[in-house]
């Protein structure tokens, strides 16, 4: 099974229902994220919590002014609020008293806000619609949605399409006619998400695709792109990889688009392999991989595991660029640094152990592997011809350099033992478990989107070099 998240996170899926189980089952369908419009269920604001409390999916909580009158309303989103749905959405024009009511309680809630505009007859003019865009921010918004009805589409779509251009956290698009193209455009020019309906005969707004058919459509036009990357792996949901490639996209004027799969397993890669020219590889396929590509460079021959691969003809060659995240990460955040009077300390021994072992070597030449079960440990020292240490063996003082490849280093090492002579390169982000000890305790910490950052840009380069695409100057 394959799931592009890339689509998937990008579309909430509108639903409403008649009963507590029809919610629950609406729920189980949706794929990433999903908006409940209470006003259209026939539901109790008793069952706001509970719709809340069955699932971990994120949800938009909407309850549009209709029969339910203004003080249900109010109810209905304090206790959205208390339920702690990811989204509100509120509409600036209809529900300025609630919203005033709720400032303070949004204020002090992780859920966040999201302020609506509708025009049910026309796409206002672009000053008219700016104009609204301020007071929303003004209100502390944080997210902005605007849904026009188009009446001359050219000229419309190009107004939406500039609005959410010139604006950060907008969503921008049309009703009616031109619902779907419009939906598109927006998430091509970077809206958060846009949305559709859950089931085609349950709509929620005039000319509302269903999701099968804006993911289809979505899908076709990044297949239209003239570059295609992707990362795969298991879990890839919180990959920032497309973000940074997004970036680097613009800085070299690329058309193209940057995708993250999730593979049931490994040998998934063989149905997806033609439609991308290239993919960062992260767990727990960077050593499965190999058994289906054509060749390895040195560095990744010696390391043994692989995050970055590319077609070359109608070969698929694997490439290493974790080690040079971590050697570039590690130079940068330490200056005038004798590496080799220091001893490293790797925590981990999987695929990206490997690429720091393989970095510590280069930098240094006292290096321990530590691990939950020893014997990984033992192993991948005399592949590497370095050191093992057990757990029970270790003592902090004896290492200036930690590396971390494991979520839960602290089943490996004690945390109170680290001090200023310490530096630690987590691996593990965006939430390492170092965080709330280095500045109390002094260690200095390398963040673990610094080695993400730098192995992207050694992996571009990789990429740059053998696709002229990737390159616009490289016929100058």
């Amino acid at each position: 099974m394959i799931r592009n998240h890339s689509i998937e996170e990008r579309i909430c899926e509108s639903f409403y229902g008649n009963s507590f189980s029809s919610i629950q089952s609406s729920i189980k369908k949706i794929h990433s994220l999903g908006e409940w419009r209470f006003d259209l269920s026939g539901l109790m604001v008793d069952d706001i919590s509970n719709v809340k409390e069955c699932t971990n999916k994120s949800l938009i909580f909407t309850c549009r002014k209709s029969q339910i009158d203004e003080t249900d309303r109010l109810k209905a989103y304090r206790i959205a609020l208390q339920a702690h749905y990811e989204y509100i959405d509120l509409d600036l024009n209809e529900d300025i008293k609630i919203l005033k009511e709720l400032e303070k309680e949004i204020h002090n809630s992780s859920t966040q806000l999201i302020l609506s505009y509708h025009n049910y007859t026309e796409t206002p003019h672009i000053n008219d619609l700016k104009h609204w865009i301020l007071k929303a921010k003004s209100s502390n918004a944080d997210l902005i949605k605007v849904a026009c009805t188009t009446v001359n589409e050219k000229e419309d779509l190009q107004v939406l399409s500039e609005l959410q251009n010139t604006n950060k956290n907008t969503i921008c698009f049309a009703m009616g006619q031109a619902a779907t193209k419009s939906r598109i455009n927006s998430l091509l020019n970077d809206g958060k998400f846009t949305y559709a309906a859950l089931k085609i005969d349950k709509t929620t707004a005039l000319g509302q695709a269903d999701y099968a058919t804006l993911a289809r459509l979505y899908q076709q036009t990044l297949m239209a792109k003239e570059i295609r990357l992707a990362v795969i792996g298991k879990p890839i949901a919180h990959s920032k990889s497309p973000a940074i490639f997004k970036e680097l996209f613009e800085q070299n004027n690329i058309n193209g688009s940057y995708e993250k799969l999730e593979l049931s397993s490994i040998e998934d890669f063989e149905k997806i392999k033609e439609d991308y020219i290239g993919f960062n590889v992260t767990a727990p396929y960077k050593q499965s991989i190999i058994k289906h590509l054509n060749s390895l460079s040195q560095e990744a021959q010696s390391i043994g595991a692989v995050n970055t691969i590319y077609k070359k003809g109608d070969q698929w060659i694997g490439e290493n660029t974790d080690f040079l995240g971590i050697i570039q990460s590690l130079k940068n955040s330490v200056n005038n640094f004798n590496w080799k009077q220091i001893s490293f300390l790797i925590l981990g021994a999987g695929g990206a152990s490997r690429a720091a072992i393989y970095a510590a070597k280069s930098l240094g030449n006292r290096i321990y592997i530590c691990n939950r079960t020893y014997s990984k440990a033992q192993n991948l020292a005399q592949e590497f011809q370095t050191h093992s240490i057990k757990k029970e063996d270790l003592n902090l003082q004896d290492f200036t350099v930690i590396i971390n490849t494991i979520p839960e280093p602290f089943s490996l090492i004690n945390v109170q033992q680290l001090n200023k002579q310490h530096i630690i390169l987590d691996a593990i982000y965006p939430h390492s478990k170092f965080s709330p000890y280095h500045i109390e305790q002094g260690f200095q910490l390398i963040p673990g989107e610094y080695w993400l950052w730098n192995q992207a840009m050694a992996a571009f380069s990789i990429f740059q070099s053998n696709n002229q695409l990737l390159n616009p100057y490289s016929n100058q």
